[in-house]
């Protein structure tokens, strides 16, 4: 009875302990499905049914209402503010959600000499609750930027597109030019980056920085490595200085080292490395290559963006859980200990492995002990009286087969050599000397014309010995026996 009462406790802590570690997972599982069924939801397009909106029925129609017109349903309007990072301001997580908007691409990069153009078409998807009517302005680079719209509506769930044009003027001071094509709604602005690195028509020596793609998106503190690649049209080979730094919009430098090269006439290609700092905000940095040669510097500049440090904030949900597995945990190794010799009967083990028991030797087998050693006593008899020939060592060679036959059960005929190798895999008391001994036999049952009488004398004084202690240790077992009996 107890023994089932212990199983069945047994069975129902472990049951706890599934629960209790699957259903942490379960909930997570569905937290994160539910969110992924929402974002899929609005991603997804669907039949809807048409149905007049009416103000304060709690949706907004981005056709027919607005914040202005309709507060109700889609909410107060932004008020002024400004912050945020990474291109972008607004009021807050609430007014991000109630307009927001995104550029496809949100960076332009690009190389050119003196009187090249370039054309872009760029997109704009409205990703917030509500319509937007943006306002689109460049600033840094009027000169070079043109836009074919100044001003984009979009519903919600909706995009547009207006096409980038860059010219630049065959006059341009070469060197990298940052600016920004802004986009507006009200106070909430995002921007589309512009890198527009400028190289003089001819130049003697040409400028390329690419920013490895490892570090195209990196953390703050992070090393940000890139490729040069200088080309110079020289027919020798000059000694320059070049300046590398990482700069912010402002052009404010982050960090910079100065190094002397000699360069060959053609490409020389190398990488370069640069430390970004712990305390900077999400946003597009710039890494710089300066070449000054003969008073003239020939520069190139490459965008890489940090990333929002990934710092992970445990939630209230998550202790809960991390406390409720702790403990299941600890259930479990408490019941593992506690049940150890239940669990060591399924063919778990545990503790220290118990020894193999040695083998009991039959009833039969111990019976052999006594008229084996009048055997032997009466060998040594007839060695004293007779002459010494081949018949006696024959003779003791089948009285030693005859015994061990009988006492370690071998059913059937085998050589002294077999018997070695047969004992060898059983667990036998005083294996080692028996193997030993046996092993002495078999080499002298190969070589009996060469042992002398006293030689013999000897074996049969050591075989009466081997064949005795034997007996003492195994008597004591048939008696416990029969005392059981």
């Amino acid at each position: 009875m107890k023994e089932l009462q212990s199983k069945i406790i047994f069975v129902f802590s472990i049951l706890i302990i599934i629960i209790s570690l699957v259903l942490p997972i379960f909930f997570l599982y569905s937290s994160e499905m539910s969110t992924y069924s929402t974002s899929r939801a609005s991603g997804i397009g669907s039949v809807k049914l048409s149905v007049a909106s009416v103000c304060g029925d709690g949706s907004c129609d981005a056709a027919t209402e607005d914040c202005s017109s309709c507060s109700q349903d889609c909410g107060g309007c932004p008020a002024a503010s400004t912050g945020g990072t990474g291109g972008s301001s607004g009021g807050g997580g609430g007014i991000s959600k109630l307009i927001n908007f995104v550029f496809d691409p949100d960076l332009i990069d690009e190389k050119f000499e003196q009187g090249e153009s370039f054309e872009k078409i760029i997109n704009v998807k409205n990703i917030g609750a509500r319509f937007v009517y943006i306002i689109l302005k460049v600033s840094e680079l009027e000169d070079m930027i043109f836009l074919d719209k100044k001003e984009l509506d979009i519903a919600k769930g909706n995009s547009d597109e207006f096409l980038l044009s860059i010219l630049v003027a065959e006059n341009k001071e070469p060197g990298v030019y940052l600016g920004d094509v802004i986009g507006k709604v009200g106070d909430f602005e995002k921007n589309l980056m512009l890198v527009i690195s400028v190289f003089e028509k001819d130049a003697l020596i040409f400028v390329d920085v690419d920013v490895d793609e490892d570090s195209a998106s990196v953390q703050p503190g992070d090393k940000v490595m890139g490729t040069i690649n200088i080309t110079s049209k020289y027919n020798e080979s000059v000694s320059a200085s070049i300046e590398y730094s990482i700069k912010d919009k402002d052009k404010n430098i982050i960090s910079s080292k100065e190094e002397s090269i000699y360069l060959a006439s053609g490409e020389t290609i190398f990488k370069q490395g640069l430390k970004t700092d712990k305390d900077l905000d999400p946003d597009y940095y710039f890494f710089y290559t300066i070449v000054s040669y003969d008073s003239k510097n020939y520069e190139d500049a490459d965008a890489f963006k940090i990333e929002e440090s990934e710092e992970y904030l445990f939630s209230g949900r998550d202790i809960i859980y991390g406390i409720i597995v702790f403990l299941a945990l600890l259930l479990l190794l408490i019941l593992v200990y506690v049940f150890r010799r239940k669990l060591f009967k399924f063919g778990i083990p545990f503790g220290r492995k118990k020894k193999k028991k040695e083998e009991e030797i039959k009833v039969e087998g111990i019976r052999a002990i006594t008229p084996t050693v009048k055997k032997l006593a009466q060998l040594k008899l007839k060695l004293n009286k007779e002459n010494y020939d081949e018949k006696l060592i024959k003779e003791y060679f089948d009285i030693m087969r005859h015994f061990f036959s009988n006492y370690y059960s071998i059913s059937y005929r085998f050589t002294f050599q077999e018997l070695s190798r047969e004992l060898t895999q059983r667990k036998i008391k005083s294996k080692t000397r028996i193997i030993s001994f046996i092993n002495v036999i078999s080499d002298l049952s190969y070589l009996e014309s060469t042992m002398s009488k006293s030689e013999f004398k000897g074996l049969l004084d050591r075989t009466i010995s081997l064949v005795k202690s034997l007996r003492p240790h195994e008597i004591k077992k048939i008696k416990k026996k029969s005392k059981k009996k």
